[in-house]
């Protein structure tokens, strides 16, 4: 039925030819085989191919498969000249077929696919006149790639044939014909047999096998399918993708219809052989054709991705698959921005990998993440590729070996001046804070706590502008969103939130929390936004100063120790000391008393849970510094007299020997009688 479809466009297509003959034009000339009439080779191409293909077959006399092989010979140059691309696609899968290196011996050892190449001189003649027809008419191959490709794959990963695929580059000038190519170099050297080890009668056949692969150039034939045009490019990369996902088990399963005795592990064994070569040769034939990735980029996507998500493939050819993908997607977004959907996608697949997946491919995949953060930070400050490489750069810190590059990666994007994405911001800051805990690295850790320091500035920067009538912001908010005051605390309370979490977290580490703590203590005394509503006030001492002190509070009872006790102390005054700066804020937000109520739960707490000489000694001080400061202001005073009044109480209730602070400072305030005037002076100088 295909020969006879295939006869009926032919006759088509001699009967256009004709009708242009009628039009006065001339004859051609066809290589060295002189004067040809094209309707008649056009009529009558589809009973010579099948007569020829059908004695190929059959043929065993040495004189006819001679004749049969010159035949093929001029089929090949007549029909590759007049471009009939069905003829060439017959004689393609005929000659894969004779070699004995197609299906269905995909999954037999290469050995004795070898050992069937030297034993035929047909098989041998074959593969040279199959290497021929790639190399003169590849160009004109569409269908017969599913066939050449198995030939050409079992070659190059037998065990007698090493390869080494170089790097590419490629220089393209104005227009798909006018462009130069220097594809990369293909090395392929040629070894002995090793194991199994061949016996004498066999030598002979595998030495055969060793030459008919040097006749065929394996390094021009190579060249060549990196040098196609793009309507045989994309069959030939069509005819690939199947070979590298196919699952092993199918192979086997297919092949014990024809096979009696397998070895089931041999088998798969081989099967993963030809897959990763089948890959390497698809990287490589990609890579050279970069101008061409717009074309290229659907086919190899969708046709590997599925293929890294399934539990059957192999380790080693996910790790390429994941490398490859990246590093094509890399190189494609500059050209092809829709691609940036499709990287996202490799990205997330990569990121869903077990641990033992994913860090065997951490190293190779993460110069390629890096380089695709350095090319698209605004893409991903802005848009959808942020969730998924922030994702993969945290799995990174965790890695050893790539956790160095994953922190140059996130500092690239928190220091890039384009704007952001609100909720792209938020995902970065948590990062950062990841960073901080999971990095085993000191340094490297205090670099990540410093990141949140810098997105704190952006906050207030953002802010500032704002407050000056800049009308450009450096956020941006969705829309539908609340007041861009509003929006800036939340991202505010965010990031103030993430460095108490990570003085949580380094409970365990002194050297960081102590450092995580002092930017704690930077970011709450640095700036606060400048309009704050009663609820986020109380938020902001609920969740953030006193909750940090609970939390350390029960840390000490687990684990006593002094440096603990120390920091239960910072964190307790830091609260004492912003209701000490802020007071006024606070009392015209009109939350002061509910605000106290909080802390002085929380100083309760603290004292009777926390009894150490820092309690006894200091924690007094602090606290009836705050008192006093409320009672010097006169404004304050007048207003809130009972509350004052009654804050003393409380807190000599708390802690008895504030009563005797007390005194002393009514003593000193006998002597200096100006005491209020140079309070107001020096609030007026300092703001607080």
């Amino acid at each position: 039925a295909s020969v006879a479809a295939s006869n009926i466009a032919a006759v088509e297509r001699s009967l256009q030819m004709a009708e242009r003959r009628g039009a006065g034009e001339s004859y051609s000339r066809i290589g060295d085989l002189g004067l040809h009439d094209e309707e008649m080779i056009l009529s009558v191409w589809g009973p010579v191919v099948s007569a020829t293909c059908v004695v190929m077959e059959s043929a065993s006399d040495p004189n006819a498969i001679d004749c049969v092989f010159e035949g093929v010979e001029v089929l090949a140059s007549v029909t590759g000249n007049l471009k009939i691309f069905e003829a060439l696609d017959y004689l393609v899968v005929v000659l894969s077929q004779q070699t004995n290196l197609s299906a269905p011996f995909l999954s037999s050892s290469s050995s004795s696919a070898l050992l069937l190449l030297g034993r035929s001189d047909k098989a041998q003649r074959s593969l040279i006149n199959l290497a021929h027809i790639i190399l003169e008419h590849g160009d004109h191959l569409r269908t017969s790639w599913s066939k050449g490709v198995h030939c050409l794959v079992t070659l190059l990963s037998c065990d007698m044939v090493r390869v080494e695929f170089a790097s590419s580059t490629s220089k393209r000038r104005s227009g798909e014909e006018g462009r130069t190519r220097k594809a990369a170099d293909v090395s392929i050297s040629f070894s002995p047999i090793a194991s199994p080890k061949p016996s004498d009668a066999s030598v002979g056949h595998y030495n055969a096998a060793r030459e008919a692969m040097k006749k065929i150039k394996l390094e021009a034939v190579i060249t060549k399918l990196a040098n196609l045009e793009l309507s045989s490019l994309l069959p030939l990369v069509n005819a690939l993708v199947p070979v590298i996902t196919k699952n092993g088990a199918e192979v086997v399963e297919e092949e014990e219809k024809h096979l009696a005795d397998k070895s089931g592990k041999s088998s798969m064994k081989e099967t993963q052989k030809r897959q990763a070569m089948a890959l390497r040769l698809l990287l490589y034939i990609v890579n050279n054709n970069q101008h061409r990735i717009s074309a290229l980029w659907p086919w190899i996507f969708h046709g590997l991705s599925p293929s890294i998500e399934n539990a059957s493939t192999p380790k080693e050819l996910v790790d390429m698959m994941v490398v490859g993908l990246l590093q094509i997607g890399n190189n494609a977004m500059s050209t092809r921005p829709q691609v940036i959907g499709d990287v996202v996608g490799i990205l997330w697949l990569m990121n869903n990998l077990n641990e033992e997946l994913f860090s065997s491919l951490a190293e190779g995949s993460m110069p390629h993440i890096f380089t695709i953060v350095q090319r698209n930070l605004s893409s991903i400050r802005l848009g959808k590729l942020c969730d998924a490489i922030i994702s993969v750069l945290e799995r990174m810190a965790r890695n050893p070996t790539t956790s160095a590059v994953a922190l140059e990666a996130l500092a690239m994007i928190v220091f890039e001046e384009s704007k952001i994405a609100s909720a792209n911001f938020v995902r970065i800051v948590k990062a950062c804070g990841l960073f901080a805990v999971a990095l085993t690295n000191d340094d490297m850790s205090r670099k990540s706590v410093d990141l949140i320091f810098a997105a704190h500035l952006k906050v207030l920067s953002s802010e500032k502008r704002r407050a000056l009538g800049v009308k450009e912001d450096f956020f941006l908010f969705p829309d539908g969103s609340s007041s861009a005051q509003q929006s800036t605390y939340a991202l505010w309370m965010h990031v103030v939130e993430t460095i108490q979490k990570v003085c949580l977290e380094s409970r365990s580490l002194r050297d960081r929390r102590d450092y995580a703590l002092l930017t704690y203590e930077r970011v709450v005394l640095c700036s606060f936004p400048e309009e704050m509503t009663d609820q986020q006030w109380i938020r902001f001492f609920e969740q953030v100063l006193l909750k940090l002190v609970a939390e350390m509070l029960d840390e000490v009872e687990d684990k006593p120790c002094p440096n603990l006790e120390k920091n239960v102390f910072r964190a307790w005054s830091l609260a004492c000391l912003v209701l000490q700066t802020h007071y006024r804020r606070i009392s015209e937000a009109g939350c002061f008393t509910q605000v106290w109520s909080a802390l002085k739960v929380c100083t309760e707490t603290y004292f009777k849970r926390n009894s150490n000489p820092i309690t006894s000694d200091c924690a007094p001080h602090h606290l009836s510094a705050l008192i006093d400061t409320l009672e010097g202001d006169e404004d304050f005073h007048a207003k809130f007299t009972e509350v004052i009044d009654e804050l003393w109480s409380e807190a000599v209730h708390i802690c008895p020997s504030i009563h005797h602070h007390q005194k002393q400072i009514k003593r000193v305030r006998s002597f200096v009688p100006d005491l209020h005037s140079l309070q107001e002076t020096l609030h007026n100088v300092t703001g607080h």
